[in-house]
C-alpha cells in the first residue's frame, strides 16, 4: 500500500507482504492500533528506500505510530532520505507499541537518514533492548519495562489528523487487543510450522497477560506447540518455571493441569502423582480442569502404575462426584458399569 497524503491508518493489519506500507514524500500519517507482522520483505514499517518493504518513510515523510505491534518481521522498521518517523517522543504520541522477534542478523530499526529518530517508550519483549538493535541514530530511551496499559490500546489520535490522543468510538478495539494480536500471529505462525517462533510468542503474552483470557488462551497453546514438535521434554520444563515463578496466581492450575498431562504422556508416573493427587491442590481449580485431572489420576493409577484398586476408586468416586460432568461416561467405561 503506497501514501504519499495525510490521514490515519487505525486498527489495520499488514501481514505476510512483499510490500506494506510505504509513506512518502512529506506525507504525515497516522498508524495506530496496527498488527504489522511476519513480512516476508526486507523489512517491515519504513519511510522510504528501494524495493519492497512493510512499511517504509522517505523524503521528508513524518509518520507517527503508537499502540501497534509489530513482530516477527525481517528488519521491523526503516527509515530513509531525510523521514523523521516518530515511534514516541512526546505526551501526544507516547509510544506504547510492541516491537520484537526481528529476524536474526537484522535490527528492529534502521535508520539512514541524518536525523535521530525517536522511539521511546515502546515495549521490546522480555529482553532490555541493546544497540546492537538498532541501526542508525535511534533514541529509544527510555523503553517500557513491561507491556503498554490497557487503556493505550484504546486511544487514537484525533481526525484532521491532529497530534492529540482522543478515546475512540470504535467498540471493535479490544483493550487487550495487543495480547489478542500477538495470540493470533502466534496461531498463524504455529499454521506455517514455525513453532520456535510460535512458543516465543505465546510466553511473552502469558508473562504480559497472566491474569487474563489471552494469558490462558497463551498457556493452552503454548503446550500445543511444544506437543506439535514432540518438545515435551521443555515443555515440562517451562512448565516447571512458571510454577516456580508465576507472573500471576491465576495461571498455576492451568500450569499443573498441563504438567500432570505431559508428565503422564511421557511415562513418569510417580512425579504426576503427587500434583493430580493432591485434593488440597486441585479442589479449588475450575471444574474444566478439575474434572480432566481426576480422569488422568484414575489413569495413572490403573495403567501408569499397575494400582487398579486405587485407579477404580477415583472413577468410582467422581461418577459420586461428578454425574453430570461430560467426562462421567469415561470413568462408567472403566469400571464397566452403565451410564446414562
Amino acid at each position: 500500500m503506497l501514501s504519499n497524503a495525510n490521514g490515519n491508518f487505525s486498527s489495520c493489519e499488514f501481514k505476510w507482504n512483499g510490500c506494506g506500507l510505504e509513506i512518502l514524500f512529506g506525507s504525515d500519517i497516522w498508524i495506530g492500533n496496527c498488527n504489522i507482522s511476519n513480512s516476508t520483505a526486507d523489512y517491515e514499517v519504513f519511510t522510504y528506500g528501494e524495493g519492497c518493504y512493510p512499511i517504509f518513510s522517505y523524503s521528508s515523510a513524518y509518520p507517527e505510530a503508537g499502540h501497534n505491534t509489530i513482530t516477527y518481521n525481517n528488519t521491523n522498521v526503516i527509515a530513509m532520505e531525510d523521514a523523521l518517523p516518530e515511534f514516541g517522543r512526546s505526551t501526544n504520541n507516547p509510544g506504547n507499541n510492541l516491537i520484537f522477534g526481528h529476524a536474526e542478523n537484522c535490527y528492529d530499526f534502521q535508520n539512514i537518514s541524518s536525523d535521530t529518530i525517536y522511539m521511546v517508550k515502546n515495549w521490546w519483549g522480555a529482553r532490555i533492548p541493546q544497540s546492537s538493535q538498532f541501526y542508525g541514530l535511534v533514541n529509544y530511551i527510555p523503553w517500557l519495562t513491561s507491556p503498554p496499559p490497557e487503556e493505550g490500546d484504546n486511544f487514537q489520535r484525533s481526525p484532521q489528523n491532529q497530534k492529540t490522543m482522543q478515546p475512540t468510538d470504535d467498540p471493535g478495539v479490544s483493550p487487550l487487543s495487543s495480547a489478542y494480536r500477538m495470540n493470533k500471529n502466534a496461531m498463524e505462525l504455529m499454521l506455517d510450522g514455525l513453532y520456535s517462533a510460535a512458543i516465543d510468542t505465546f510466553q511473552v503474552v502469558i508473562r504480559a497477560y497472566p491474569n487474563t483470557d489471552p494469558g490462558r488462551f497463551a498457556l493452552n497453546h503454548l503446550v500445543m506447540a511444544y506437543k506439535a514438535v514432540d518438545d515435551y521434554s521443555d515443555a515440562i520444563n517451562y512448565l516447571t518455571n512458571l510454577i516456580s515463578d508465576p507472573p500471576a496466581s491465576s495461571l498455576l492450575p492451568y500450569a499443573y493441569y498441563h504438567k500432570v498431562l505431559l508428565l503422564a504422556r511421557t511415562g513418569e508416573y510417580q512425579t504426576a502423582l503427587p500434583i493430580a493427587s493432591n485434593w488440597q491442590l486441585i479442589s479449588v481449580w475450575p471444574s474444566s480442569l478439575l474434572e480432566p485431572t481426576l480422569i488422568e489420576l484414575g489413569v495413572i493409577y490403573k495403567y501408569g502404575l499397575n494400582n487398579i484398586a486405587s485407579g477404580d476408586s477415583v472413577f468410582q468416586q467422581f461418577l459420586i462426584q461428578h454425574p453430570e460432568s461430560h467426562l462421567a461416561f469415561l470413568a462408567a467405561l472403566e469400571l464397566g458399569v452403565p451410564y446414562e
